[in-house]
Protein backbone atom coordinates (compact mmCIF):
# COMPACT_ATOMS: atom_id res chain seq x y z
CA UNK A 1 0.00 0.00 0.00
CA UNK A 2 1.44 3.28 -0.96
CA UNK A 3 1.50 6.49 0.88
CA UNK A 4 -1.22 8.13 -1.34
CA UNK A 5 -3.71 4.68 -0.17
CA UNK A 6 -3.03 5.04 3.33
CA UNK A 7 -3.67 8.72 2.94
CA UNK A 8 -7.19 8.04 1.07
CA UNK A 9 -8.29 5.14 3.28
CA UNK A 10 -7.25 7.47 6.80
CA UNK A 11 -9.52 10.48 4.37
CA UNK A 12 -12.62 8.01 3.43
CA UNK A 13 -12.47 6.84 7.38
CA UNK A 14 -12.74 10.10 8.48
CA UNK A 15 -15.49 11.63 6.21
CA UNK A 16 -17.12 8.46 7.45
CA UNK A 17 -16.22 9.69 11.27
CA UNK A 18 -17.55 12.79 10.25
CA UNK A 19 -20.61 11.66 9.04
CA UNK A 20 -22.09 9.46 11.44
CA UNK A 21 -21.28 12.00 14.24
CA UNK A 22 -23.18 14.40 11.98
CA UNK A 23 -26.29 11.94 12.10
CA UNK A 24 -26.04 11.21 15.71
CA UNK A 25 -25.00 14.42 17.52
CA UNK A 26 -27.11 16.94 14.80
CA UNK A 27 -30.47 15.73 15.57
CA UNK A 28 -30.09 15.53 19.29
CA UNK A 29 -28.54 19.37 19.12
CA UNK A 30 -32.45 19.68 17.27
CA UNK A 31 -33.89 17.86 19.52
CA UNK A 32 -32.34 19.79 22.59
CA UNK A 33 -33.15 23.00 20.80
CA UNK A 34 -36.98 21.76 20.62
CA UNK A 35 -37.10 20.67 23.76
CA UNK A 36 -35.45 24.13 25.38
CA UNK A 37 -38.08 26.20 22.70
CA UNK A 38 -41.32 23.48 24.66
CA UNK A 39 -40.31 24.09 28.05
CA UNK A 40 -39.51 27.88 27.28
CA UNK A 41 -43.13 27.61 25.59
CA UNK A 42 -44.64 25.69 28.78
CA UNK A 43 -43.26 28.36 31.20
CA UNK A 44 -44.97 31.01 28.88
CA UNK A 45 -47.67 29.04 29.38
CA UNK A 46 -47.87 28.83 32.92
CA UNK A 47 -47.08 32.17 33.82
CA UNK A 48 -50.03 33.17 31.21
CA UNK A 49 -52.08 30.81 33.34
CA UNK A 50 -50.91 32.93 36.72
CA UNK A 51 -51.58 36.10 35.35
CA UNK A 52 -54.96 35.28 34.44
CA UNK A 53 -55.36 33.88 38.25
CA UNK A 54 -54.59 36.96 39.12
CA UNK A 55 -55.92 39.35 37.42
CA UNK A 56 -59.28 37.00 38.62
CA UNK A 57 -58.06 37.07 41.90
CA UNK A 58 -57.91 40.72 41.48
CA UNK A 59 -61.49 41.33 40.55
CA UNK A 60 -63.07 39.17 43.32
CA UNK A 61 -60.96 41.48 45.50
CA UNK A 62 -62.13 44.72 43.47
CA UNK A 63 -65.93 43.13 43.76
CA UNK A 64 -65.45 42.54 47.26
CA UNK A 65 -64.34 46.85 48.24
CA UNK A 66 -67.10 47.53 46.08
CA UNK A 67 -69.78 44.91 48.16
CA UNK A 68 -68.22 46.39 51.29
CA UNK A 69 -68.94 50.07 50.05
CA UNK A 70 -72.15 49.50 48.91
CA UNK A 71 -73.01 47.94 52.40
CA UNK A 72 -71.54 50.69 54.49
CA UNK A 73 -73.56 53.13 52.22
CA UNK A 74 -76.95 50.52 52.62
CA UNK A 75 -76.29 51.09 56.05
CA UNK A 76 -76.02 54.46 56.28
CA UNK A 77 -78.99 54.40 54.26
CA UNK A 78 -81.15 52.59 57.22
CA UNK A 79 -79.82 54.27 59.65
CA UNK A 80 -81.07 58.16 58.71
CA UNK A 81 -83.68 59.37 61.09
CA UNK A 82 -87.53 58.69 59.31
CA UNK A 83 -88.83 62.40 59.72
CA UNK A 84 -86.03 64.35 58.22
CA UNK A 85 -86.06 61.80 55.48
CA UNK A 86 -89.87 61.97 54.76
CA UNK A 87 -88.92 65.32 54.45
CA UNK A 88 -86.27 65.08 52.32
CA UNK A 89 -87.83 62.82 50.06
CA UNK A 90 -91.07 64.65 49.78
CA UNK A 91 -89.20 67.53 48.40
CA UNK A 92 -86.89 65.92 46.03
CA UNK A 93 -90.32 64.02 44.83
CA UNK A 94 -91.98 67.36 44.19
CA UNK A 95 -88.63 68.82 42.63
CA UNK A 96 -88.33 65.80 40.57
CA UNK A 97 -92.51 66.05 39.54
CA UNK A 98 -91.78 69.90 38.32
CA UNK A 99 -88.74 69.12 36.45
CA UNK A 100 -90.92 66.90 34.36
CA UNK A 101 -93.84 68.47 33.91
CA UNK A 102 -95.58 65.43 36.02
CA UNK A 103 -98.73 66.82 38.23
CA UNK A 104 -98.40 65.79 42.29
CA UNK A 105 -101.50 65.77 44.13
CA UNK A 106 -102.01 64.33 47.89
CA UNK A 107 -99.02 62.32 48.52
CA UNK A 108 -99.95 60.32 51.63
CA UNK A 109 -97.10 58.53 53.52
CA UNK A 110 -97.86 55.65 56.09
CA UNK A 111 -94.95 54.38 58.91
CA UNK A 112 -95.12 50.29 59.50
CA UNK A 113 -93.04 47.19 60.16
CA UNK A 114 -90.82 45.61 57.75
CA UNK A 115 -91.35 41.73 57.34
CA UNK A 116 -88.28 42.08 59.57
CA UNK A 117 -88.27 42.66 62.68
CA UNK A 118 -85.18 45.41 63.04
CA UNK A 119 -86.68 47.00 59.86
CA UNK A 120 -89.16 50.21 59.93
CA UNK A 121 -91.21 51.22 56.41
CA UNK A 122 -92.77 54.01 55.07
CA UNK A 123 -94.80 53.50 52.35
CA UNK A 124 -95.68 56.48 49.72
CA UNK A 125 -98.26 56.60 47.37
CA UNK A 126 -97.76 59.48 44.80
CA UNK A 127 -100.79 60.27 42.48
CA UNK A 128 -99.07 61.75 39.70
CA UNK A 129 -100.34 62.70 35.81
CA UNK A 130 -98.68 63.46 32.91
CA UNK A 131 -97.12 61.64 29.26
CA UNK A 132 -95.07 58.73 29.03
CA UNK A 133 -91.82 59.79 28.32
CA UNK A 134 -92.01 62.81 30.93
CA UNK A 135 -93.13 59.91 33.65
CA UNK A 136 -90.46 57.37 32.65
CA UNK A 137 -87.81 60.22 32.95
CA UNK A 138 -89.17 60.77 36.76
CA UNK A 139 -88.31 57.23 37.50
CA UNK A 140 -84.93 57.25 36.32
CA UNK A 141 -83.79 60.24 37.97
CA UNK A 142 -85.85 59.23 41.16
CA UNK A 143 -83.44 56.06 40.70
CA UNK A 144 -80.86 58.10 40.67
CA UNK A 145 -81.46 60.28 43.10
CA UNK A 146 -82.88 57.86 45.49
CA UNK A 147 -81.39 53.85 44.87
CA UNK A 148 -82.81 52.58 47.38
CA UNK A 149 -86.23 53.76 47.53
CA UNK A 150 -87.96 50.26 46.28
CA UNK A 151 -90.85 50.88 43.81
CA UNK A 152 -94.10 48.68 44.76
CA UNK A 153 -96.76 48.95 42.76
CA UNK A 154 -97.45 51.09 39.24
CA UNK A 155 -101.05 51.66 38.54
CA UNK A 156 -101.33 53.82 35.14
CA UNK A 157 -104.87 54.53 33.22
CA UNK A 158 -104.97 56.35 30.29
CA UNK A 159 -107.37 59.36 29.40
CA UNK A 160 -109.13 60.22 26.24
CA UNK A 161 -106.56 60.99 23.62
CA UNK A 162 -105.06 63.88 25.27
CA UNK A 163 -102.13 61.53 26.05
CA UNK A 164 -102.06 62.57 29.49
CA UNK A 165 -101.53 59.50 31.97
CA UNK A 166 -103.41 59.49 35.14
CA UNK A 167 -100.62 57.12 37.35
CA UNK A 168 -100.37 55.75 40.81
CA UNK A 169 -96.66 55.25 41.91
CA UNK A 170 -96.20 53.45 45.54
CA UNK A 171 -92.70 53.55 46.51
CA UNK A 172 -91.63 52.25 50.28
CA UNK A 173 -88.29 53.14 51.93
CA UNK A 174 -86.70 51.34 54.65
CA UNK A 175 -85.13 52.52 57.83
CA UNK A 176 -83.08 50.33 60.72
CA UNK A 177 -85.09 50.15 64.02
CA UNK A 178 -82.73 52.40 65.97
CA UNK A 179 -83.62 54.20 69.74
CA UNK A 180 -85.36 57.30 68.50
CA UNK A 181 -86.71 56.01 65.39
CA UNK A 182 -89.87 55.06 67.26
CA UNK A 183 -90.96 51.20 67.22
Amino acid sequence: MTKFQIHLSFCVLWLVGVGLLWFVFIPEAQVSRENQATSVQEQELRLGKQEKRVASYQAVLDRYRDNQAGIRALKNYLSRDPSETQHAISAAIEELARKHYLGLSRVTYQNGKGKRSDLLTMAIDLPLSGGYRDFRAFLIDLAEQEPYLAIQEIQVEGSDFSGTLEIDLGLTSYFAMEAGHGQ
